[in-house]
């Protein structure tokens, strides 16, 4: 068995096409046909019915595949172990996490982490949470960036607290009223003043829609104004003065030469600040490397100098 026709039947497997598995290892379908064609003469099994649209695979096949990437994920462990042994100078970190949250990390890390390690590969794969972690199941990437603890996943997996991250209220300036906020230097918006202003949400199926739906579970009234699929959009909108909407502090950082918003810190009806944890998140039979460590150790410091900057 060789790697190459692990490749092959995998990628088949996946896209249950010959024709986009070629296309995606830029390779000629003929080539994929005859290479899967020669493994089960050899291994005497069929691992793709042929005889439906979409193709599907045998059992035979779904045994395969699975062993297959094991195999895999082992051959790649090995190969990391090996490189921190001599040294760790090369290697690919393949790191899984939303659009928005992508554009605000990697820009601040990337550059220490070159200097310290030029020829690694760094791979970030942006998708939404859902599909991330559908992902972390299938090998398809090895740490994800993502918010909370996350019980869904159907495998064994580690989780490391990397930062916390602030979540403000952003608004048109002038557009929130000095009565409806608290504290000394009038920067914090009470959550049980939510319901004063229509809300620009995310839509149903981010992780950010699923916090807010719990927080605001016992606010009567509330108006939603509109649901879209970005912070940034939504923080766009608020500027406009087409109501209110709750960001990361991340979101802040990108517009921040967009001078039509204020911001606010926002207390939850215990006296807490409103915020959220963030994790890496992998499997448990993942080799971490040293240079993929220190990628993490990065985020963690600059990050959390970026949460603590006030917003005064």
């Amino acid at each position: 068995m060789e790697f190459r026709e692990f490749e092959y039947i995998i990628t088949v497997a996946k896209y249950q096409s010959f024709t986009k598995a070629a296309e995606k290892l830029y390779v000629s379908q003929p080539t994929i046909s005859q290479t899967i064609t020669n493994v089960e003469k050899k291994l005497n099994v069929k691992l793709f019915d042929r005889s439906c649209f979409p193709i599907k695979l045998t059992y035979s096949g779904e045994r395969y595949v699975e062993i297959a990437k094991e195999i895999i994920s082992l051959k790649d462990n090995l190969l990391k172990e090996l490189s921190d042994i001599n040294n760790g100078e090369q290697g690919k970190i393949r790191l899984g996490t939303p659009t928005e949250r992508a554009a605000h990390v990697i820009p601040l890390v990337i550059g220490d982490f070159k200097r310290e390690y030029p020829k690694y590969e760094v791979v970030v794969i942006e998708n939404s949470s859902k599909n991330l972690r559908k992902m972390l199941v299938e090998k398809e990437v090895d740490i994800l960036l993502l918010p909370q603890k996350e019980q869904e996943i159907d495998l064994d997996i580690e989780d490391e607290f990397i930062y916390e991250e602030k979540l403000l209220l952003a608004a048109k300036k002038g557009l929130v009223k000095s009565e409806d906020l608290i504290g000394n230097y009038k920067n914090v918006f009470p959550v049980k003043n939510i319901n004063k202003y229509p809300l620009i949400m995310l839509k149903k199926g981010h992780a950010m829609r699923l916090t807010l739906d719990v927080l605001l579970k016992d606010i009567k009234d509330q108006k939603i104004y509109m649901e879209t699929d970005s912070h940034t959009y939504s923080a766009l909108l608020a500027s406009k003065g087409l109501g209110i909407t709750i960001v990361p502090t991340r979101t802040r950082e990108l517009l921040r030469n967009n001078n039509e918003l204020d911001y606010f810190l926002i207390e939850k009806t215990n006296g807490e600040f409103l915020n959220r944890k963030i994790y890496a998140i992998y499997r448990k039979d993942y080799y971490m490397s040293k240079a993929e460590k220190k990628f993490l150790n990065i985020i963690k410091t600059k990050l959390k100098v970026i949460e603590n900057i006030s917003i005064l």
